[in-house]
């Protein structure tokens, strides 16, 4: 894909600021699950930011990342089936990680 003007030096920044731009997006998701499940315990707020925030990692460290979301999720799900903190529903929400950094690690 040929890409001129301006719109190609965004793509080179981009390209060559992956924590950056990750980083960015994994915060916009914190963000929105924060303010989506702000009546919930801080071991579920705790437990979703970790699981989301590993996402952050995924383009440097794609085995690090894997580590950090997958372990949330498995926690994440230990914790849904062991008892009612997680009976928000925020389970599905947050297990959007799970498949991206999968692929991540994959590609």
């Amino acid at each position: 894909m040929v890409v001129t003007g301006s719109l190609s030096r965004v793509v080179t920044w981009v390209s060559g600021h992956p924590l950056v731009v990750d980083g960015l997006l994994a915060g916009l998701a914190a963000a929105v699950l924060a303010v989506s499940y702000a009546g919930s315990s801080r071991l579920v707020a705790l437990v979703l930011t970790v699981e989301v925030g590993g996402l952050a990692l995924r383009r440097v460290r794609p085995v690090a990342s894997a580590a950090l979301v997958l372990g949330a999720a498995f926690l994440h799900w230990l914790l849904y089936v062991l008892g009612p903190a997680f009976d928000d529903g925020s389970l599905l929400a947050s297990d959007v990680a799970v498949p991206i950094v999968v692929y991540s690690c994959a590609a």
